[in-house]
Protein backbone atom coordinates (compact mmCIF):
# COMPACT_ATOMS: atom_id res chain seq x y z
CA UNK A 1 0.00 0.00 0.00
CA UNK A 2 2.77 2.73 0.47
CA UNK A 3 4.24 2.03 -2.75
CA UNK A 4 0.75 2.55 -4.18
CA UNK A 5 0.62 5.80 -2.28
CA UNK A 6 4.33 6.94 -2.84
CA UNK A 7 3.82 6.49 -6.77
CA UNK A 8 0.19 7.71 -6.83
CA UNK A 9 1.28 11.09 -5.08
CA UNK A 10 3.87 11.34 -7.96
CA UNK A 11 2.09 10.76 -10.68
CA UNK A 12 -0.47 12.73 -9.53
CA UNK A 13 1.65 15.73 -8.96
CA UNK A 14 3.02 15.35 -12.57
CA UNK A 15 -0.42 15.18 -14.34
CA UNK A 16 -2.21 18.29 -12.23
CA UNK A 17 0.92 20.19 -12.16
CA UNK A 18 1.50 20.04 -15.76
CA UNK A 19 0.38 22.89 -18.31
CA UNK A 20 -1.19 20.46 -20.57
CA UNK A 21 -4.07 20.03 -18.15
CA UNK A 22 -4.40 23.75 -17.27
CA UNK A 23 -5.28 23.92 -20.76
CA UNK A 24 -8.04 20.83 -21.27
CA UNK A 25 -9.20 22.08 -18.08
CA UNK A 26 -9.67 25.56 -19.25
CA UNK A 27 -10.62 24.47 -23.06
CA UNK A 28 -13.53 22.29 -21.34
CA UNK A 29 -14.91 25.14 -19.73
CA UNK A 30 -15.04 27.18 -22.15
CA UNK A 31 -17.14 24.43 -24.29
CA UNK A 32 -19.66 23.63 -20.92
CA UNK A 33 -19.64 27.47 -20.39
CA UNK A 34 -21.42 27.66 -23.94
CA UNK A 35 -23.05 24.62 -23.90
CA UNK A 36 -24.34 25.00 -20.41
CA UNK A 37 -25.67 28.23 -20.43
CA UNK A 38 -27.13 28.25 -24.37
CA UNK A 39 -29.01 24.56 -23.57
CA UNK A 40 -30.63 26.42 -19.69
CA UNK A 41 -31.26 29.80 -21.77
CA UNK A 42 -33.44 27.29 -24.32
CA UNK A 43 -34.94 25.22 -21.49
CA UNK A 44 -36.00 28.39 -18.76
CA UNK A 45 -37.82 29.82 -21.97
CA UNK A 46 -39.55 26.93 -22.96
CA UNK A 47 -40.57 26.76 -19.40
CA UNK A 48 -41.84 30.54 -18.95
CA UNK A 49 -43.63 29.85 -22.64
CA UNK A 50 -45.29 26.96 -21.86
CA UNK A 51 -46.02 28.46 -18.11
CA UNK A 52 -44.74 24.92 -16.90
CA UNK A 53 -43.04 24.45 -13.65
CA UNK A 54 -39.16 24.04 -13.37
CA UNK A 55 -39.36 20.12 -12.87
CA UNK A 56 -42.07 17.46 -14.12
CA UNK A 57 -42.25 14.28 -13.06
CA UNK A 58 -42.51 12.35 -16.76
CA UNK A 59 -39.68 12.86 -19.39
CA UNK A 60 -41.38 13.54 -21.85
CA UNK A 61 -42.57 16.66 -20.40
CA UNK A 62 -40.55 19.41 -19.32
CA UNK A 63 -37.40 18.68 -17.29
CA UNK A 64 -34.40 20.18 -16.71
CA UNK A 65 -32.57 16.74 -16.46
CA UNK A 66 -32.88 15.71 -19.80
CA UNK A 67 -33.28 19.37 -21.49
CA UNK A 68 -29.91 20.12 -20.08
CA UNK A 69 -28.12 17.80 -17.66
CA UNK A 70 -27.73 15.13 -19.23
CA UNK A 71 -27.12 16.85 -22.51
CA UNK A 72 -24.10 18.60 -20.46
CA UNK A 73 -23.03 14.92 -18.90
CA UNK A 74 -23.03 13.68 -22.44
CA UNK A 75 -20.83 16.51 -23.61
CA UNK A 76 -18.79 16.34 -20.83
CA UNK A 77 -18.36 12.47 -21.84
CA UNK A 78 -17.34 12.91 -25.29
CA UNK A 79 -14.89 15.09 -24.22
CA UNK A 80 -13.02 12.98 -21.85
CA UNK A 81 -13.31 9.72 -24.26
CA UNK A 82 -11.13 11.60 -26.24
CA UNK A 83 -8.72 13.36 -24.10
CA UNK A 84 -8.18 10.97 -21.07
CA UNK A 85 -5.92 8.78 -23.61
CA UNK A 86 -3.58 11.75 -24.28
CA UNK A 87 -3.27 11.63 -20.14
CA UNK A 88 -2.76 8.00 -19.20
CA UNK A 89 -0.25 8.39 -22.01
CA UNK A 90 2.03 10.07 -20.12
CA UNK A 91 1.84 7.02 -17.58
CA UNK A 92 4.19 4.55 -19.26
CA UNK A 93 4.84 5.65 -22.67
CA UNK A 94 6.30 9.19 -22.26
CA UNK A 95 8.49 7.58 -19.19
CA UNK A 96 9.86 4.96 -21.79
CA UNK A 97 10.65 7.81 -24.42
CA UNK A 98 12.95 9.53 -21.34
CA UNK A 99 14.40 6.30 -20.35
CA UNK A 100 12.38 6.45 -16.84
CA UNK A 101 10.97 3.39 -17.23
CA UNK A 102 13.89 0.74 -17.45
CA UNK A 103 14.66 2.48 -13.93
CA UNK A 104 10.81 1.69 -12.75
CA UNK A 105 10.89 -1.42 -13.20
CA UNK A 106 14.03 -2.40 -11.93
CA UNK A 107 12.63 -1.18 -8.39
CA UNK A 108 12.25 -3.74 -6.00
CA UNK A 109 8.29 -2.65 -6.16
CA UNK A 110 5.53 -5.13 -7.40
CA UNK A 111 4.57 -4.41 -10.62
CA UNK A 112 0.68 -4.19 -10.05
CA UNK A 113 1.86 -1.39 -7.02
CA UNK A 114 2.80 0.05 -10.16
CA UNK A 115 -0.34 -0.04 -12.39
CA UNK A 116 -2.53 0.67 -9.67
CA UNK A 117 -0.52 3.73 -8.30
CA UNK A 118 -0.87 5.17 -11.39
CA UNK A 119 -4.78 4.14 -12.57
CA UNK A 120 -5.19 6.12 -9.47
CA UNK A 121 -3.39 8.72 -10.33
CA UNK A 122 -5.28 9.16 -13.81
CA UNK A 123 -8.42 9.17 -12.07
CA UNK A 124 -7.48 11.51 -9.26
CA UNK A 125 -7.34 13.41 -12.12
CA UNK A 126 -10.16 12.60 -13.94
CA UNK A 127 -11.90 13.75 -10.95
CA UNK A 128 -10.78 17.17 -10.83
CA UNK A 129 -11.93 17.48 -14.89
CA UNK A 130 -15.70 15.98 -13.57
CA UNK A 131 -15.97 18.19 -10.39
CA UNK A 132 -15.68 21.41 -13.21
CA UNK A 133 -17.96 19.58 -15.15
CA UNK A 134 -20.17 19.00 -12.14
CA UNK A 135 -20.30 22.71 -10.74
CA UNK A 136 -22.57 23.82 -13.90
CA UNK A 137 -25.58 21.76 -13.03
CA UNK A 138 -25.17 22.76 -9.12
CA UNK A 139 -25.01 26.53 -9.92
CA UNK A 140 -29.20 25.67 -10.93
CA UNK A 141 -29.42 24.48 -7.18
CA UNK A 142 -31.81 27.13 -5.84
CA UNK A 143 -33.30 28.48 -8.63
CA UNK A 144 -34.67 25.38 -9.82
CA UNK A 145 -37.51 23.67 -8.41
CA UNK A 146 -37.57 20.42 -6.51
CA UNK A 147 -33.54 19.97 -8.09
CA UNK A 148 -33.15 16.57 -9.13
CA UNK A 149 -29.86 15.60 -6.97
CA UNK A 150 -31.21 11.44 -7.36
CA UNK A 151 -30.28 11.72 -11.37
CA UNK A 152 -27.76 14.24 -11.28
CA UNK A 153 -25.78 12.35 -8.87
CA UNK A 154 -26.69 8.77 -10.26
CA UNK A 155 -25.69 10.35 -13.64
CA UNK A 156 -21.73 11.71 -12.46
CA UNK A 157 -21.63 8.14 -11.10
CA UNK A 158 -22.16 6.16 -14.23
CA UNK A 159 -19.67 9.12 -16.03
CA UNK A 160 -17.36 8.13 -13.43
CA UNK A 161 -17.06 4.57 -13.91
CA UNK A 162 -17.12 4.51 -17.52
CA UNK A 163 -14.23 7.27 -17.62
CA UNK A 164 -12.32 5.11 -15.14
CA UNK A 165 -13.09 1.99 -17.94
CA UNK A 166 -11.29 4.47 -20.51
CA UNK A 167 -8.18 5.39 -17.86
CA UNK A 168 -7.98 1.52 -17.82
CA UNK A 169 -7.75 1.08 -21.75
CA UNK A 170 -5.04 4.30 -21.63
CA UNK A 171 -3.32 2.37 -19.40
CA UNK A 172 -3.23 -0.55 -21.45
CA UNK A 173 -2.15 1.23 -24.52
CA UNK A 174 0.39 3.15 -22.50
CA UNK A 175 2.29 -0.15 -21.37
CA UNK A 176 1.97 -1.51 -24.75
CA UNK A 177 3.03 1.32 -26.75
CA UNK A 178 6.58 3.10 -26.83
CA UNK A 179 4.97 5.53 -29.45
CA UNK A 180 3.03 8.73 -28.03
CA UNK A 181 1.25 9.20 -30.74
CA UNK A 182 0.59 5.52 -31.42
CA UNK A 183 -0.27 5.12 -27.52
CA UNK A 184 -3.28 8.21 -28.13
CA UNK A 185 -4.47 6.97 -31.15
CA UNK A 186 -4.96 3.37 -29.80
CA UNK A 187 -6.25 4.29 -26.08
CA UNK A 188 -9.11 6.22 -28.77
CA UNK A 189 -10.10 3.08 -31.16
CA UNK A 190 -9.73 1.11 -27.78
CA UNK A 191 -12.48 3.63 -26.30
CA UNK A 192 -14.79 3.56 -29.38
CA UNK A 193 -14.22 0.35 -29.59
CA UNK A 194 -15.36 -0.54 -26.52
CA UNK A 195 -17.95 1.90 -26.92
CA UNK A 196 -19.64 1.46 -30.42
CA UNK A 197 -18.24 -1.65 -31.72
CA UNK A 198 -19.27 -3.64 -28.41
CA UNK A 199 -22.02 -1.64 -27.48
CA UNK A 200 -24.26 -2.22 -30.21
CA UNK A 201 -23.54 -5.45 -31.38
CA UNK A 202 -26.42 -6.94 -29.23
CA UNK A 203 -29.03 -5.42 -32.17
CA UNK A 204 -26.89 -7.66 -34.85
CA UNK A 205 -28.26 -11.30 -33.23
CA UNK A 206 -31.36 -12.05 -32.67
CA UNK A 207 -30.85 -15.56 -30.56
CA UNK A 208 -32.29 -14.52 -26.94
CA UNK A 209 -29.50 -15.67 -24.91
CA UNK A 210 -26.63 -14.11 -26.95
CA UNK A 211 -28.40 -10.98 -27.58
CA UNK A 212 -29.04 -10.69 -23.81
CA UNK A 213 -25.35 -11.17 -23.04
CA UNK A 214 -24.05 -8.86 -25.49
CA UNK A 215 -26.33 -6.31 -24.32
CA UNK A 216 -25.18 -6.53 -20.55
CA UNK A 217 -21.99 -5.77 -22.40
CA UNK A 218 -22.82 -3.06 -23.37
CA UNK A 219 -21.19 -0.04 -21.69
CA UNK A 220 -23.65 2.55 -23.38
CA UNK A 221 -26.47 1.02 -22.16
CA UNK A 222 -25.10 0.82 -18.65
CA UNK A 223 -24.49 4.29 -18.76
CA UNK A 224 -27.86 4.95 -20.13
CA UNK A 225 -29.66 3.28 -17.11
CA UNK A 226 -27.09 5.76 -15.10
CA UNK A 227 -28.40 9.04 -16.90
CA UNK A 228 -32.19 7.92 -16.01
CA UNK A 229 -31.75 8.01 -12.16
CA UNK A 230 -31.19 3.90 -11.79
CA UNK A 231 -28.34 2.80 -10.06
CA UNK A 232 -28.11 -1.21 -10.80
CA UNK A 233 -25.47 -3.36 -8.62
CA UNK A 234 -25.26 -5.68 -12.12
CA UNK A 235 -24.42 -2.23 -13.58
CA UNK A 236 -21.52 -2.19 -10.94
CA UNK A 237 -20.21 -5.00 -11.33
CA UNK A 238 -19.59 -5.18 -14.75
CA UNK A 239 -18.10 -2.12 -14.81
CA UNK A 240 -15.51 -2.77 -11.74
CA UNK A 241 -15.22 -6.29 -13.29
CA UNK A 242 -14.21 -5.00 -16.79
CA UNK A 243 -11.71 -2.30 -15.02
CA UNK A 244 -9.95 -4.86 -12.69
CA UNK A 245 -9.75 -7.27 -15.87
CA UNK A 246 -8.04 -4.14 -17.78
CA UNK A 247 -5.72 -3.43 -14.86
CA UNK A 248 -4.62 -7.35 -15.03
CA UNK A 249 -3.71 -7.57 -18.43
CA UNK A 250 -1.48 -3.83 -17.81
CA UNK A 251 0.16 -5.33 -14.66
CA UNK A 252 1.23 -8.69 -17.15
CA UNK A 253 2.39 -6.39 -19.89
CA UNK A 254 4.39 -4.39 -17.16
CA UNK A 255 5.90 -7.74 -15.60
CA UNK A 256 6.65 -9.18 -19.07
CA UNK A 257 8.67 -5.80 -19.56
CA UNK A 258 10.59 -6.29 -16.39
CA UNK A 259 11.79 -10.00 -17.15
CA UNK A 260 12.39 -9.61 -21.01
Amino acid sequence: MRNILTIFKKEMRCLTMNPFFFIIAGLFSCIWSYSFFRSLGSFLIQSMASSSPYMQASPGQLNIHYAVFSNHISLTHILLLFALPAFTMKLFTEEKKQGTFDLLITYPIASYDIVIGKFLAALGSLLLLVFISFLYPLMTFGVIENFPWGMLMSSYIGLLLICSVYIALGLLASALSRSIILSVVLGVMLNLFILLILGQSYALTDIPVVRAVLEYMSFAQHFVVFIKGQIKLSSLVWFMSFIAFIIFLTDRVIEFSRWR
